[in-house]
């Protein structure tokens, strides 16, 4: 399934001096086709299009959309590089640059999940799942619980990212991304089995940026 979502959530301001430095526009790709050959990920329908759609999008911002490429105003993590704690810093990092003018996407490809949502607020979750990024290392048979990127991660960071640029983007190309029927029937969704695992804060604790509020 393919989601897209833009606007401006309010609520938050993070105090960052904006100076003539100040982007006009920054994006992070994120793309995932190799997991780890493990136990954990043996249910998991192969990828093939992440890398190549990432390739095509990025070439697209640079030819029409005066993106310069990566290394300045764009950053792209693949594969073992995916990692959620990498994840979690790059986007903070977009947090960092961001003034009131820059313009922000942010593109995930790969697998999508869910897992138990522990809030007990029915309006939030109404199927009582946390949906989720699966991210390199999301299921790592060394790990007590999972380590998908939940959405509460996600809408907090996006949350702060919005409090300093209305312009931000997110495009998600993974299952339970959103309503949207996602090419022919007969291919394989970016789909991972869910856990039965409630996602615990405290394993992002060591580099949650300590600024931004966990909602």
């Amino acid at each position: 399934m393919l989601f897209l979502a833009t606007g401006l959530l309010t609520g938050l301001a993070l105090a960052s001096p904006q100076g003539p430095e100040t982007p006009d526009r920054l994006a992070l790709f994120i793309g995932i086709t190799e997991y780890p050959e493990i136990e954990e990920y043996q249910e998991f329908p192969p990828l093939t299009g992440c890398l190549n759609d990432i390739e095509l999008l990025s070439q697209t911002l640079i030819e029409r959309f005066d993106f310069v490429g990566v290394g300045t105003d764009m950053q792209i993590i693949l594969n073992e590089e995916a990692t959620h704690k990498n994840v979690v810093i790059a986007i903070h990092n977009l947090i960092l640059q961001a003034g009131p003018n820059t313009e922000v996407l942010i593109y995930f490809s790969g697998h999508g999940s869910r897992l138990p949502d522990t809030s007990g607020q029915t309006a939030v979750e109404i199927d009582g799942k946390d949906s989720t990024f699966v991210v390199f290392d999301s299921r790592s048979p060394e790990l007590e619980s999972p380590f998908d990127l939940t959405d509460d991660e996600l809408f907090s960071l996006v949350q702060s990212l919005c409090a300093k640029t209305q312009h931000v983007t997110l495009i998600t190309d993974c299952c339970h991304s959103g309503g949207v029927v996602r090419g022919n029937p007969k291919q394989a969704p970016r789909l991972a089995p869910e856990a039965d695992v409630p996602f615990d804060p405290a394993t992002v604790e060591s580099f949650w940026p300590t600024e931004i509020p966990f909602l």
